[in-house]
């Protein structure tokens, strides 16, 4: 499905970000708020969505794989956003700072390829022959390389998405999913209560409006997107309807996006409302 999962998530960077960063503009958000703001629009939600096509028992149906590989196309962009908004923590986007961050990733990615492909597959074999060992392992993995990858300079979220992508690959990647999902939904309540908190009501009426219309972009012309690039290949109505509805929120990528930009100094504390609120309608 690379062909056409490739095609319709290029059709949605193009259409959905592309609107929403010229409607960040009307709303006289300037360049780098309407870029996030559009980038944030873009991602769909990979836990929503698996979560739907799971209890659904779709994930191998043809639009469950087409939404699946669609949301993993968002995470590769995602990571790149991370990695220029982490980038630009100084206030600037240099292109000797660039080109720097741009190399440390890569033999980042190389270190994590040979762990993952010779030693992982080794540990995890040993590790699987207890529940509660795995479990415990899985964890100190996943805290161990987002440390590391934070110490050569990125931001923890990168590390963490790392450390995720390389326990995928392993055998027991099933058996780790099931172990980790309470922790995993414990901490997912902790962190809309943390977004929560630091949400400012002070200034909810000047977000609710730019709220309201990129939650009605995300709503009804990303779905419209999904099933006229799906239309365009062939698919059914059926399936790009359904492919398309299961699109149609922003992601928890967004908000941790939007979180650290903030954090950075690269936008300001209203950009964080704003894509709040648009994830508690659209999710």
């Amino acid at each position: 499905l690379g062909k056409v999962v490739v095609f319709t998530a290029l059709s949605l960077l193009v259409g959905v970000g592309g609107l929403g960063y010229v409607v960040a503009t009307l709303f006289e958000f300037n360049q780098m708020e309407s870029i996030i703001l559009g980038l944030s629009l873009f991602f769909s939600s990979t836990i929503i969505i698996a979560k739907v096509l799971s209890d659904k028992r779709e994930l191998t149906r043809l639009h469950g794989q087409i939404a699946i590989g669609i949301i993993l196309i968002d995470d590769i962009v995602a990571t790149f956003a991370l990695l220029f908004v982490a980038a630009g923590s100084g206030g600037s986007l240099g292109v000797g700072e660039v080109g720097t961050l741009f190399l440390k990733g890569i033999g980042l990615v190389a270190i994590f390829a040979f762990v993952g492909a010779k030693l992982l597959p080794r540990i995890g074999k040993f590790m699987a022959g207890s529940q509660e060992l795995l479990f415990l392992f899985a964890i100190a993995w996943g805290f161990g390389v987002a440390t590391l990858v934070n110490r050569a300079g990125f931001s923890i979220e990168i590390g963490a998405l790392f450390a995720g992508v390389m326990l995928a690959h392993l055998p027991y990647a099933a058996e780790i999913g099931a172990r980790l999902k309470p922790l995993r939904d414990f901490f997912i309540v902790l962190f809309f209560v943390v977004l929560g908190e630091g949400l400012a009501l002070s200034n909810f009426s000047s977000v609710l409006v730019p709220a309201l219309v990129f939650s009605a972009i995300v709503i009804f012309v990303k779905p419209l997107i999904v099933m006229t690039s799906l239309g365009l290949m062939r698919y059914t109505k059926r399936t790009s309807f359904k492919a398309a509805v299961n699109l149609s929120q922003v992601s928890e990528f967004s908000i941790v996006l939007v979180v650290l930009a903030a954090a950075t100094g690269a936008v300001s504390d209203e950009i964080e409302g704003v894509i709040t609120i648009v994830a508690l309608i659209t999710i």
